[in-house]
């Protein structure tokens, strides 16, 4: 009996291409931006498989449609990224810049400088030294109540220095300072209003504060400090909320305290 040979393949079978497009097809899906490579060589390896007849048809086919899924999930990936890079949550807002625009202003002014804080502008006109109180005046002030001193030299009580002993009369010295005050366009986001009154020459909170004349913005508080104080420095702060909720607004928002300074001589 005449034994027929074996028919040898006229083309070799090219499973491990097959096999390679179907690993890096898969593994391309699960790994944006490079399974952008990884797709492309899966589809390069399952055409070559199917070119060569290979007889793994499967895992070929199976390399190169998720080659192509591969592609396709990374594009959706860049796309959903970009998409989100421009949305509100992302993008500084109005509020946002100004927060950080009233961070890094100037916080050190002089006399005719127009002060910028939070907003409202503040511009000190003039300073009278070695002013005498009037009677309605001394009457109207609360030197006859000091506010106790907290202990903090920048919160002291009234007409006291930074040791937080009171001024013998002797050693004072009455200083007038007049200016003005308007609202300018900046967003408010300040927590509680803003007043000059609350400012303090020289660490002392005011002695006097003129009422003011109808709809006018200037102001006239008088100081009581230590007499032939070399510098005279205003100094004031503000507390803004650094962001807000838009669900619960500002409960429980972060603030941030602000000190500016306006000096007087």
């Amino acid at each position: 009996m005449v034994e027929t040979p074996a028919l040898i393949p006229s083309q070799p079978v090219h499973k491990s291409t097959a096999t390679v497009a179907l690993v890096l097809g898969i593994v391309g899906i699960f790994i944006p931006f490079i399974g952008v490579i990884l797709g492309i060589l899966a589809i390069i390896f399952g055409s070559i498989a199917l070119r060569k007849k290979t007889t793994s048809v499967a895992p070929a086919v199976v390399g190169i449609v998720t080659g192509a899924v591969a592609i396709l999930v990374t594009a959706i990936v860049i796309g959903l990224i970009t998409f989100f890079m421009g949305h509100p949550l992302f993008v500084p807002s109005d509020r946002d810049r100004a927060v950080t625009a009233m961070i890094n202003e100037k916080k050190d002014f002089g006399v005719g400088e127009t002060a910028t804080i939070g907003s409202n502008d503040v511009t000190i006109t003039n300073v009278e030294r070695n002013y005498t109180p009037t009677a309605d005046e001394q009457k109207q002030s609360k030197y006859d109540n000091p506010v106790e001193a907290t202990g903090d030299p920048n919160t002291l009580s009234n007409y006291r220095q930074d040791t937080g002993t009171d001024i013998d009369e002797t050693d004072a010295e009455y200083v007038v300072v007049k200016g003005t005050t308007a609202r300018n366009q900046s967003l408010d986001l300040e927590d509680g209003g803003f007043s000059i009154s609350d400012w303090r020459l020289n660490k002392v909170r005011p002695y006097y504060t003129a009422p003011a004349v109808g709809d006018s913005s200037g102001f006239s508080i008088i100081y009581r400090i230590r007499k032939d104080a070399d510098k005279l420095v205003l100094k004031g702060d503000i507390t803004i909320f650094t962001s807000v909720s838009p669900i619960v607004g500002t409960e429980g928002a972060p603030r941030k305290t602000l000190t500016y300074s306006i000096a007087l001589n």
